[in-house]
Parts: C-alpha cells; structure tokens; sequence
C-alpha cells in the first residue's frame, strides 16, 4: 500500500523513474535510475523534486533514501537537496556497511 513510481519521460519515451513506498510516516524512494543518454539534464534532481512533491501533497513528515555506499556522486547531489545520513547499514553477506539511509525532513 502507498507504493508508486514517478517517470521522466520526453515524446512518449522514458528516461528515468523512482520508485516511491511509505516507510514510518515518511515517503521513501529508491532505484533511482536515469538513461545514459539522458544523464546531465537535470533529471535525477528532478525525479526527488518530484518525490518530495508528492510526499508534500500525501501530507508525509520527510523523505528517506537508501544509496549505496560506493555512489559517492549520488550521495552528492542528495546531501545538495538537503538530505542528512541517519543511519549505515550492510547488505546480506558482508560485514562492513554498504548502503547510506538518509532523510530530508518537510517540516522545516
């Protein structure tokens, strides 16, 4: 339930999507993806733009992430949109951290 996808589209074909589920009262993204093609136009900054809109519009507290730890230009340009590291954690079968979980809260 709440789960959904946002897309990027331009004539009918799509560039990019997220994918959007509520986690503790807040709307939590995730596999973020952009076209080759269609990188450096803006678009990935657009999808969470769109992400935050829509967790605005649902009345939520905050968004949340998860990026994984070798992303270090992901985690840029989410720490440039206001999005704090809350919390590490590894993925099955390794025993050092993976994926960064971060948040952005709305009510400010």
């Amino acid at each position: 339930k709440g789960a959904g996808a946002i897309v990027a589209e331009r004539n009918g074909e799509m560039l990019g999507c997220v994918i959007t589920s509520l986690l503790e009262g807040d709307l939590y993204f995730g596999r973020l993806s952009v076209l080759p093609s269609a990188r450096g136009l803006g678009l990935a900054r657009r999808l969470v733009e769109a992400v935050e809109a829509e967790a605005r519009t649902r009345g939520m507290a905050g968004v949340r992430l998860g990026v994984r730890v070798v992303l270090t230009d992901n985690q840029r340009l989410f720490k440039s949109l206001g999005y704090r590291e809350i919390s590490r954690e590894a993925h099955p079968g390794f025993d050092y951290p993976t994926s960064i979980n971060m948040r952005k809260s709305l009510q400010d």
